[in-house]
């Protein structure tokens, strides 16, 4: 039995819903505005082809979905996309976390150099 589509969206609505007071520019407040907008958010499984486009209803234990909401704001555009294994738990991300911060994404930047 698999958990219904609309509740991983929920799901993720949700966690925008309380993290936004913690944002710190006006930009990002409204980016995240956008996002408490369920049609913003794309989600796609990763199958036999490499992307899977259908209708999904549920999500089972073993899919791996793509999560990819797409928002533009003042002319910007904004593109997250994180990949989950669904567990008979919940989910596990699956691709590893991104900096945020200017500081991380200096030192990413430095270890990519080293390569």
């Amino acid at each position: 039995m698999g958990i219904p589509l609309l509740r991983g969206i929920r799901t993720c609505i949700r966690y925008v819903e309380d993290h936004k007071q913690g944002l710190h520019s006006e930009l990002a407040r409204r980016v995240a505005l956008e996002l408490l907008k369920p049609g913003k958010w794309v989600m796609y499984t990763h199958g036999l082809d490499m992307v899977e486009i259908f209708p999904l209803k549920e999500l089972h234990t073993g899919y791996t979905v793509a999560f990819g909401p797409d928002v533009d704001v003042d002319g910007q555009g904004f593109y997250e996309e994180d990949v989950v294994l669904i567990t008979a738990d919940g989910y596990q991300l699956i691709n590893p976390a991104l900096p945020y911060s200017a500081a991380d994404i200096e030192k990413m930047m430095a270890r990519l150099k080293q390569s």
